[in-house]
């Protein structure tokens, strides 16, 4: 199925609450196996082994939906750049356009921020008097 998956703190502390040192090695042998070739286990002891797995298959199902998105929506990316589509961007490309300026997006960011400091400089400051 897959070469590798990712490994979380998550899982490590959900299998580290199994007190049972066999169990808890057949919850991670379980873990690796699912996260490598699909495969639904079976416990000696469907309480703790079966909740802990259950919360680790949740996980893992939803980063895997997830890559598998992010996967779908960079080939789509890559096919309307190839096809030339003018209503999805390029990754990088800057959304506007300042002249020849190929960073304008950057430089618009920095303008406003600039603007904005000095608007926060020059602005008076208020004092609290307290007449006690």
């Amino acid at each position: 199925m897959k070469a590798k998956f990712t490994f979380y703190e998550d899982y490590f502390d959900a299998i580290a609450s199994i007190k049972n040192e066999h169990l808890r090695l057949q919850v991670l042998t379980a873990i690796i196996e699912y996260g490598l070739h699909g495969r639904d286990p079976t416990f000696d002891d469907d309480g703790a082994c079966g909740a802990c797995f259950t919360f680790v298959k949740k996980h893992m199902d939803k980063a895997q939906n997830k890559r598998e998105d992010i996967r779908k929506r960079r080939s789509a990316l890559i096919i309307a750049t190839e096809v030339n589509e003018p209503k999805i961007l390029k990754i990088n490309e800057p959304t506007t356009n300042f002249g020849n300026n190929s960073a304008g997006v950057a430089d618009k960011s920095a303008a406003r921020a600039q603007r904005a400091m000095r608007a926060i400089m020059s602005a008076p400051v208020k004092r609290n008097s307290n007449n006690d």
